[in-house]
Formats: C-alpha cells, structure tokens, sequence
C-alpha cells in the first residue's frame, strides 16, 4: 500500500510524457504462457522421469499402453477432448485391463500437464473402461487336494511343482523364475523369488514339513538355465491339463488356483488374519481376502445351529 502510494505521488510529480515513459518501464508483464504440448511430448517427460520409479512390469504395461495411445500422440494436450480420448481407448482395445492401463496413463500425462500449465483438467476421469469379465480362480477341495498328493505318491514327479504351489501360495510365476539356492531346507524358507511387489519380493516363503521331501526330490532334476523347475510356461500349464484329468480335478481350477487354495485352507484352519497376510506376502489384507472362499452356506448353518 505505502510504495503504491508513493509511486502513485512520484507518477503526479512528472509531466505527462515522463509520466506516460515511467509507466511503461514498470508496467507489470504476466508470466509467458507455455507453448503448448502434445501428449507425446509429455509422454517423454514422464517416461524418463516419474515412470522410471514404478516396477518393470508396470513400466512394461506402460509402454503397450503408450502404442496403443499412438493416433492421439502428436495433438497438444489442450485440444484432445473426453470423446476423443475415449474413441482412442475404445477401438484399441476391447478388455478391462488394456483399458485400464491406457486410463492410468492417460491420468499420469494429465497430471504432468496441469504441472505444465498446459492444460487444466484431468480428462482421464471421464474414460469408461470395460466391466472385468475376468474370473475369479477357483480353490481345489479337501478332495481335489488329497487326489493332487495321490497323483504325486503314484509316482507322478511333475504333480510336485503344483503341489509345492498349494502349499507355499507362491505364484506361477515365482515357480518358474526359482533357483535352487534360492531355497533353504535347512531353515525351510525360500528367500528373493517374490515378483511384482515389493513385499513379495522382500518377505521370504515358508517350507512346510511335509513339503521337504517333495522339494528334495524335484532337486534332482535342474533346467539348463540352473532354474529350479525345469521346463518352459507352454510345458507348465499342459502339464497341469494333464494332471487335473488324471487327478479328476475341477476342469476351471488353474495353476493360480493353488495359491487361492493356500489363503482359503489357511483361513478354514482359523489362522489369524494378519498371519495369513504375511504368508501370502501382501501388505494389506484386504488383498489377502480375496484369496480367501468362504463357504458361505455352511457358516450360516453354524450361525443358525448355534443359536
């Protein structure tokens, strides 16, 4: 308030072209609005930058997503509309979690450029992905179980890996990727074969008693590359067909399914909740639950019979 008064004195002071000449130099010049960007301009921003924090598998899903975003890439940011944007998504892919991916990062490059100043809202928000058509994986029974260690005790050696699976609640994945140093029967843990998130890959996997022999005996044959289980992911899901109709399994249940079946048996033997979740390696249990199925019939038939 006092310097504009001042000034305001100082400008009275002058004669009009002093005046006019005084104003001029200190006329006030808002900041330079920034040339706007295309989406692939900020795409490179964030890819050399932001992106390179998040897992190698996210970043991977990133990229595709990013190809898929091609026919918009070279349209400044502030000129790409909700239609446009959800017509691109639309005829790229017709799943969820293609979708979803392209959203994410829709959402990423929005974010970077409201921190541009180049644009002003996060149209991502109005993409519509998919409903997830994907279903869920299904646990083995009691039953399905003992026929899973019959199959192995007639001899049946690659039953072992699945077996190994339902009782570890690792997943395929971990399976495949595993080295033989990796495990330690001595202590029976299996430490450093954990993917995807960090509390997979830090907490280490329990062996249980009874699984000690099984891993003994699958030791004895090691792939070419040193890893533990010796045959490609083509191999290891036709075996597992193979197994389920020698075993009478539920045709649905997949290999992924032994990992359900881990948390489910865990939870049907009363296990504390936040033991499962540390078993199963997660960081939340509201992950952990949905790994979990309850019989849900039967535990309102306990209800009512208590009663």
């Amino acid at each position: 308030y006092w310097k504009m008064k001042y000034h305001l004195k100082q400008i009275i002071k002058l004669k009009e072209p002093k005046g006019k000449e005084w104003l001029e130099k200190r006329k006030y010049v808002p900041d330079q609005v920034e040339k706007s960007k295309t989406l692939k301009d900020l795409y490179d921003l964030y890819s050399n930058g932001a992106m390179l924090k998040i897992s190698a598998d996210k970043q991977s899903h990133y990229r595709t997503a990013w190809k898929r975003l091609s026919p918009i890439a070279n349209i400044e940011i502030d000129k790409i509309g909700i239609k446009l944007l959800q017509d691109t998504v639309d005829n790229a892919v017709s799943t969820h979690y293609p979708a979803k991916d392209m959203k994410q990062l829709c959402a990423r490059l929005f974010e970077r450029g409201m921190a541009e100043k180049v644009c002003t809202v996060d149209l991502s928000q109005f993409i519509v992905v998919p409903d997830n058509a994907e279903k869920k994986p299904i646990p083995l029974t009691e039953d399905e179980i003992l026929q899973l260690w019959e199959d192995y005790e007639n001899g049946n050696r690659e039953t072992g890996y699945y077996i190994m699976l339902m009782h570890t609640g690792m997943m395929p994945g971990e399976l495949r990727k595993l080295y033989p140093e990796q495990i330690d029967l001595e202590n029976k843990f299996i430490y450093g074969c954990g993917i995807k998130t960090k509390k997979r890959k830090e907490t280490a996997i329990g062996i249980a008693d009874i699984l000690v022999p099984v891993i003994e005996e699958l030791s004895k044959t090691i792939s070419s590359t040193g890893r533990f289980y010796p045959h490609g992911e083509k191999t290891f899901y036709k075996e597992w067909e193979k197994i389920k109709k020698r075993a009478k399994i539920n045709p649905k249940v997949t290999p992924y399914g032994c990992r359900h079946t881990f948390g489910t048996v865990l939870s049907e033997r009363n296990v504390a909740n936040e033991t499962i979740r540390e078993a199963m390696r997660h960081t939340q249990f509201s992950t952990t639950k949905r790994y979990i199925h309850k019989n849900v019939d039967a535990d309102v038939l306990e209800a009512v019979n208590k009663f």
